[in-house]
Parts: C-alpha cells; structure tokens; sequence
C-alpha cells in the first residue's frame, strides 16, 4: 500500500449526485475491496458536470507518482473495481 505522502495523484473511483451518496459508496467499496481501501482516506470533490449538474466524485490518494497510482488502479481493477487516475 502507497505511503500518504504527498503526491500529485489521485484515484477516482465513482461519480455520485449527493454527498451522503459518496459516503454511502464508500462504505461499499470498502466492504468490497476492504484489503486495499481501509486504511485509505476518501476525499468527495464536487464538480459541474454539464447537463447532470453537481456530482460527487470519490477520490483516494495521493500517489507520490503515476507509476504508483498506475499499480494500485490495476490492484483495484483485478479485484473488479474500477477507477480512473486523475493529476491532483
């Protein structure tokens, strides 16, 4: 697992309407992918999506580097998660 280190990466792993939403899809993917996720921390940023309005997105991280957020995105992946590397 990726020390906390500051980084200029992110993982994002859902888009939702709501903040109570994310934190609810949170939850989910910890049950889901608890041996990589549980002692990472979530970050919600909203953004104006055009036509949707607001959305949430779950970001975890930061990734001290691509490479790195690269590895954990594949880990995720071959659990069947999914998410998107996106620069900080």
């Amino acid at each position: 697992m990726p020390a906390r280190a500051e980084g200029g990466y992110m993982l994002q792993l859902a888009s939702v309407t709501t903040e109570a939403a994310a934190q609810k899809e949170w939850k989910r993917l910890q049950r889901l992918h608890g041996a990589l996720l549980d002692d990472m921390p979530l970050t919600v940023r909203p953004a104006e999506v055009s036509g949707q309005g607001t959305m949430f997105r779950l970001q975890t991280g930061p990734f001290p580097n691509r490479a790195t957020a690269d590895d954990f995105c594949w880990q995720l992946r071959a659990e069947k998660g999914d998410c998107l590397v996106v620069k900080r």
